[in-house]
This record gives C-alpha cells, sequence and structure tokens, in this order.
C-alpha cells in the first residue's frame, strides 16, 4: 500500500515507513515468526532508533529500501529525490542532510517554475482542461 500527495510527499515516506513495518509485523505473527524476539524489542521502537550500530540489520536495510522508494516516488512528483531520504534512513538530520534538503529545494524551485511546463500540460489535457487551441479549435 502507498499513499502520497504532493504536498507532504517527503513526510509520507517517514509515516509509510511506520506503516510497512507494521504490515510486515502482521504478516509475520501471521506465519508464527515472532520479530520481537528476533531483534531483541519491538519493530517500531527498533526504526525509531537513531543508533545505527545498535540496529540490526533488517532493519538497517528496511529503511533503507523504504528511503529508496520515497525517491523514487519523488522523483516522478518532483524531478528530485526526497528532501528527507536522510531522516528515513538514519532518524535525524545531520548537517550533509540539511545541505542535501537545501540542494533538492533549490532545485525543484527551478523544476517547478521552469521546467514542468510540458508535465502540466499532459495533466491538463488528461483532465480535460487544456486551453490552448489545435488547428483553430479549442
Amino acid at each position: 500500500m502507498r499513499t502520497n500527495c504532493l504536498d507532504c510527499l517527503d513526510r509520507t515516506n517517514v509515516f509509510m515507513t511506520k506503516v510497512a513495518m507494521i504490515a510486515f509485523e502482521s504478516q509475520m505473527k501471521h506465519l508464527g515468526v515472532d520479530l520481537k524476539s528476533v531483534f531483541g524489542q519491538d519493530v517500531l521502537s527498533q526504526l525509531d532508533n537513531d543508533n545505527l550500530k545498535q540496529q540490526h540489520p533488517f532493519i538497517l536495510q528496511f529503511k533503507n529500501v523504504w528511503a529508496d522508494n520515497g525517491d523514487v516516488i519523488s522523483w516522478h512528483y518532483s524531478g528530485t529525490g526526497s528532501v528527507i531520504s536522510a531522516v528515513t534512513r538514519t532518524g535525524k538530520e545531520n548537517l550533509l542532510g540539511m545541505i542535501d534538503h537545501y540542494s533538492k529545494s533549490v532545485s525543484r524551485l527551478y523544476i517547478g517554475n521552469f521546467e514542468d511546463t510540458v508535465k502540466q500540460e499532459v495533466i491538463d489535457i488528461i483532465l480535460g482542461q487544456h486551453t490552448e487551441t489545435v488547428n483553430g479549435n479549442s
């Protein structure tokens, strides 16, 4: 399951990482696997743990997969990766994450104002709201 909207794209990925883990935990419980005993603690607390050295390798990989997923979806919506991939991956934002956030935000501003006209025209045509005339017809 995946939900997104353009206005909250990046925050949605952090939330969806938790939803995916809850779904995974439920599936494993249904199969008779107790993830709490595997990881030594509740899996959601593992997701919230920002100390990478204390995290199980599976949790680290899970976070990376969801951060990559968020980046790909963000590319479709905005032309850049997610501005908070670092938060999804590590649970916190450091100086490099802030620099990455800033550069992606500037890129989004440029793309949104100077390069998205074709994408917007296609959306308008699909929605039947295209306003330009074709062969003298509107």
